[in-house]
């Protein structure tokens, strides 16, 4: 029997441990942080592993020791905050995992656009300020607006902002400082970076051995939010093949390679700009918000289980470099985006939804009696369906939706 340790097992990494131990693995879990960050609550199963380790402290020798009696083969990261601590611990305990050298350029995006830039690939322009007082006396030069604010570590979209002048560059700025983001740490810095205009993609991928398998490409469609936002709109797993897929696959596994990235999950994610693939960020997790079964449902594969093949099957997962892709059918996520702030009183827009042609599920819904706001990122959006069918069906289904939305026929709410 083998043993695993995930840490911070919220969002997708909660559906790790029961695949886990389907494949005879003994399976353990360790917090980063005292408590679970609000937004990843929800997800967490405490049920599915075999040993809660809880929070260790911040010592991480004497964390090392404790859980070295566990004997695992593998730490990995659940989800974005556990990713330096899984790193550290296998690091500490001889393990197999990213290159521990390079991990402050996998959780801070002002290091990682660095490392990406002098490795002589391209990226956006950027500065990182450190207070209030160091964005009122910025001379931005060569920026132009608009320009993006966000913290340097968080996810989700939380705290992403377009801003078209030196004051909303100031005013967002100060909103961040100090706050506690989306992943419970506390906003240090702020990044300001230029605007890439291009189509948004995003690359899933699973490292073995510092061999990169590609798992997934998804357009990732988005559209400007409350507030400056930019939220989701829709996602659609596209082919492999192609003059752009061939571009945006060279340029991320040389991303991957200096980011140090060589085992398990990786989420990508880049605008494809008239300076060909630019990176936006890289996580060295699973991507959020997946409902595996609608991918597998198309391609017969997914990154899930795919992910959890590299660790309980190595020699399996690698034939997966030599097999042919096929695409059964078209599948596309769709983020709802709520208009309305308040108390849901009933979704019974919800029943129409699930009658469409190609409904395959909807996850992460809010409940009846719980409080909506408006979509500013991922954690605001009330819901996310999968769509799974021929284009035509899709996209018909996909602006019912929307109609529905606007119309505010989903979820009835009292303000």
């Amino acid at each position: 029997m083998k043993n695993i340790i995930i840490c911070d097992a919220y969002s997708t990494g909660s559906k790790l441990a029961p695949l886990f131990r389907e494949q005879g693995f003994k399976v353990a879990h360790v917090r980063s942080n005292e408590t679970i960050p609000f937004h990843y609550e929800k997800t967490f199963r405490s049920h599915d592993f075999d040993v809660d380790f809880n929070f260790l402290g911040n010592d991480i020798i004497e964390a090392s020791k404790k859980i070295s009696h566990f004997k695992p083969d593998y730490v990995i990261a659940g989800a974005e905050p556990g990713v330096v601590l899984a790193e550290t611990l296998s690091h500490y305990l001889s393990l197999p995992s990213n290159l521990f050298e390079k991990i402050e350029s996998r959780r801070n995006k002002f290091s990682m656009i660095e490392s990406v830039r002098e490795a002589g690939l391209e990226v956006p322009f950027q500065i990182n300020v450190m207070d209030v007082d160091e964005v009122r006396n910025l001379e931005l030069g060569d920026f132009t607006t608009p320009l993006v604010v966000k913290p340097a570590n968080s996810a989700g979209g939380d705290g992403f902002r377009i801003c078209y002048s030196h004051d909303e560059v100031v005013s967002h700025s100060s909103l961040l400082f100090g706050r506690q983001n989306a992943v419970g740490e506390t906003n240090l810095s702020v990044l300001i970076q230029e605007y890439l205009d291009g189509q948004q993609y995003f690359v899933n991928c699973t490292s073995i051995n510092g061999r990169h398998y590609v798992c997934e490409i998804w357009k990732d469609d988005r559209r400007p939010g409350h507030n400056g936002s930019v939220v989701c709109w829709k996602e659609d797993l596209i082919e492999q093949t192609g003059e752009i897929q061939a571009e945006i696959i060279s340029y991320t596994l040389a991303v991957l390679d200096v980011l140090g990235i060589r085992e398990g999950a990786s989420h990508t994610e880049l605008k494809y700009t008239n300076r060909g693939p630019v990176l936006i960020e890289t996580a060295a997790r699973l991507q959020g918000t997946i409902d595996e079964s609608a991918v597998r449902r198309c391609t017969g594969v997914d990154v899930i289980s795919l992910n959890v093949l590299r660790y309980s099957q190595p020699d399996e997962f690698s034939c997966h470099f030599k097999l042919p892709r096929e695409r059964r059918a078209s599948v596309s996520c769709i983020s709802l985006i709520s208009n309305q702030e308040g108390r849901i009183k009933d979704a019974r827009g919800l029943q129409q939804i699930r009658s469409l042609p190609s409904f395959h599920s909807a996850i992460n819904l809010p409940q009846v009696g719980s409080c909506i706001s408006k979509t500013s990122d991922l954690f605001t959006s009330p819901g996310i369906i999968y769509l799974v069918g021929d284009d035509d069906t899709i996209y018909d289904d996909h602006k019912l939706i929307r109609e529905m939305e606007l119309a505010g026929e989903i979820f009835n709410v009292v303000e």
